[in-house]
């Protein structure tokens, strides 16, 4: 929940200061995003498949 507070921050909210989103002061982006950009980013990387974890049902003694 904090990564996504995090990134709605720098990329969607704007900020008085920076006159716009933190990433575009950072030159990370050249616009605003929306919320559905990061449902979209979020759907991608959902939709890759994962390798398993190398100790998976391994015990603890054997580590």
């Amino acid at each position: 929940m904090v990564a996504l507070y995090t990134v709605c921050y720098n990329f969607v909210l704007i900020n008085g200061a920076v006159k716009g989103s933190p990433a575009m002061a950072a030159n990370l982006t050249q616009r605003l995003w929306s919320t559905s950009d990061i449902v979209a980013l979020i759907d991608k990387a959902a939709s890759k498949p994962r390798r398993p974890c190398k100790n998976v049902g391994v015990s603890q003694s054997s580590r």
